[in-house]
């Protein structure tokens, strides 16, 4: 009878252990996985968002752990020239630069296409021109004039540039590539007629946006009016070049009291993480996972963040064939549609 239960605890013990080892690891026991996110400079919104979602998830996630590093505006460049970061590296950036470095054009030192996007980072720049001639009020009126086209090699300056090269109006213009507190100094003490600027959507429905810091100044200390750009000349410079232009609404009073007078167009850009195509893909899922379960702390950080919703999280001007497969899951898992615009 005693051999009887001891043979009877031992296969119950071996049973156990058979059992455990079969189990799958629970999360607590999965070993922590660290990913780089690169992106943009200090005290942005895409930098805020970022150091937020990093806070959130090394404080709660059982192993997935964020390290921000502060990049530049657009870091596609960074995983096209150190193939060495393309396997645990998020880069904060621009469709636009996506399209720029797969051209081959300068930081990247080769065309790059290996670029894949995740989800929304920072909600959506408008890119409004702005000017204190109530009497320039089409990009045909900057013939002869001074005009800032902002930093070489943005999208800003080279967006405006191939508008007015497509009117045949580029070489009459006298040019300046000022950033951002310059170019409004610049249009303080008249010294130029005309600006790019910059506005980031702060709400969906009615459409609000919030001029960069620097621009508030301006539209503060001179009377302001923005030039409207037609979404067919957008569209026919979009093809005749090559450079995606993404044309947006800029309701009446939209960026300020009076700003615009009326409904008008402009181009805007996106802010995204893209990642590279070789990137993990159940990272990738995990990323957007956890991007889309912090929103509600990710919208308190900044007023360019508080337009960022679930739904919209692939709501952009890429295709479905841009986005990484581990973002597709999560989409089709969450019901979220892919909307090119």
């Amino acid at each position: 009878m005693k051999k009887l239960v001891v043979g009877f605890v031992l296969t119950i013990l071996m049973s156990s252990v058979l059992a455990y080892m079969g189990a799958p690891v629970c999360a607590e026991e999965q070993q922590k996985r660290t990913i780089k996110l690169i992106t943009a400079t200090f005290g942005s919104t895409a930098y805020l968002v970022a150091q937020q979602l990093a806070t959130e998830v090394n404080r709660k996630h059982p192993w997935l752990r964020i390290n921000v590093i502060e990049g530049k505006p657009n870091n596609v460049h960074e995983l096209a020239n150190k193939p060495n970061l393309r396997i645990n590296t998020v880069v904060e950036s621009a469709t636009y630069t996506k399209w720029a470095v797969g051209k081959g054009m300068r930081p990247a030192k080769a065309p790059y296409h290996g670029a894949k996007a995740l989800c929304s980072m920072a909600g959506t720049l408008s890119v409004p021109i702005l000017t204190n001639d109530e009497n320039i009020k089409t990009l045909q009126d900057l013939k002869g004039k001074t005009v800032n086209l902002f930093v070489k090699g943005t999208q800003g300056e080279n967006t405006i540039s191939a508008l007015l090269k497509h009117l045949g109006i580029l070489d009459t213009i006298k040019r300046d590539y000022l950033p951002f507190k310059p170019s409004v100094d610049a249009m303080i003490d008249g010294l130029i007629d005309a600006t790019v600027s910059y506005a980031v959507l702060v709400k969906d429905n009615p459409m609000k946006y919030s001029p960069v810091s620097a621009y508030i100044e301006l539209l503060e200390s001179r009377k302001c009016y923005v030039i409207d750009i037609p979404v067919e000349l957008m569209r026919e410079a979009s093809k005749a070049t090559g450079i995606p232009i993404t044309p947006i609404k800029l309701p009446a009073g939209s960026i300020g009291k009076g700003i615009p007078a009326r409904d008008m167009t402009t181009y805007c850009t996106y802010i995204w993480m893209f990642v590279d195509e070789g990137f993990p893909e159940d990272l990738a899922y995990e990323v957007c996972k956890v991007f889309a379960e912090n929103l509600d702390a990710l919208r308190k950080t900044s007023p360019g963040a508080s337009s960022l919703a679930i739904d919209k999280l692939a709501t952009s001007d890429l295709t479905a064939e841009e986005y990484h497969p581990g973002a597709i899951r999560f989409f089709k898992e969450k019901g979220i549609k892919i909307i090119t615009e």
